[in-house]
């Protein structure tokens, strides 16, 4: 089992380091990529249609 989780954090790690810039430039674009107007928008969407 520790060998298991070993491999699963190598995993990880490999990934995060080969998408670090994406990683990084989240934060800068997530208003771009979903704006919280769209989020909202949504939100009551779902209450509308199902009466919440």
């Amino acid at each position: 089992a520790e060998l298991a989780i070993m491999n699963v954090q190598r995993e990880i790690k490999q990934v995060a380091e080969r998408h670090i810039n994406l990683i990084n430039e989240y934060p800068r674009k997530a208003a771009h990529l979903c704006p919280p107007d769209y989020i909202t928008s949504m939100m009551m969407n779902l209450k509308t249609m199902y009466c919440i």
